[in-house]
C-alpha cells in the first residue's frame, strides 16, 4: 500500500521540503540580525536545521552575486567565508557544466582534472571553518564531497590527467 505524504514526512517539520517564500527569507535575516539560533529558526519557519543553513548559503552567494563583498554577506548571513567561498566555487563548477551543456547537447559534460582539482582549496576553507565551527552538516556535505572528488580523481588518474571523466 503506497503512504501518503504524511506518512513519508513522520518527524520532519511541516514546510520540509517546500519552495521558500521571500518573506520567509526575509524572516531568516531579521533572525540572524536579532542574533536568534539556528534551531529557534528553524522551529519558527517550520523547518529542518539543515534547510536554514542551506538557505543562509544561498542568501550569501546571492548577496556577493549581487555586488556585496565576503565580509559584508558573511556579516548578514552570519555564514562564514570559507563557506562562503566554498558554496560559489561549487556553484561556478556547476555553471560550467550547464553552459557546456548548451553550446552542444549531443557531447556529453564531464569534469576534466583540472576542474575537479580547482575544489581542493575552497574545500579545505571549508574543512578548516567547520573545525572552528564544529558544522556537522557542512561537515557532512564536504565529506560526500571528497568521497566524490577522490573517486574523479582516481578514475582521472587511470585515463590520463588531460583526459575528460
Amino acid at each position: 500500500m503506497p503512504r501518503t505524504s504524511s506518512e513519508s514526512n513522520k518527524g520532519l517539520p511541516e514546510r520540509n521540503g517546500k519552495a521558500w517564500k521571500a518573506d520567509e527569507e526575509s524572516t531568516v535575516l531579521r533572525f540572524i540580525h536579532e542574533n536568534k539560533t539556528v534551531e529557534f529558526i528553524a522551529s519558527s519557519l517550520k523547518r529542518t536545521h539543515g534547510s536554514i543553513r542551506a538557505k543562509l548559503r544561498d542568501l550569501a552567494c546571492r548577496f556577493v552575486y549581487e555586488g556585496k563583498t565576503l565580509e559584508e554577506a558573511s556579516k548578514l548571513t552570519s555564514v562564514l567565508i570559507g563557506d562562503i567561498e566554498y558554496s560559489l566555487r561549487l556553484r561556478e563548477i556547476a555553471d560550467n557544466i550547464r553552459e557546456k551543456k548548451d553550446k552542444n547537447s549531443t557531447v556529453q559534460t564531464q569534469l576534466t582534472f583540472n576542474e575537479v582539482s580547482q575544489l581542493q582549496a575552497p574545500i579545505q576553507r571549508a574543512l578548516d571553518s567547520v573545525e572552528k565551527e564544529t558544522n556537522i552538516s557542512l561537515l557532512k556535505e564536504v565529506r560526500d564531497l571528497l568521497k566524490s572528488i577522490d573517486k574523479r580523481l582516481n578514475i582521472l588518474e587511470k585515463n590520463g590527467k588531460n583526459e575528460p571523466l
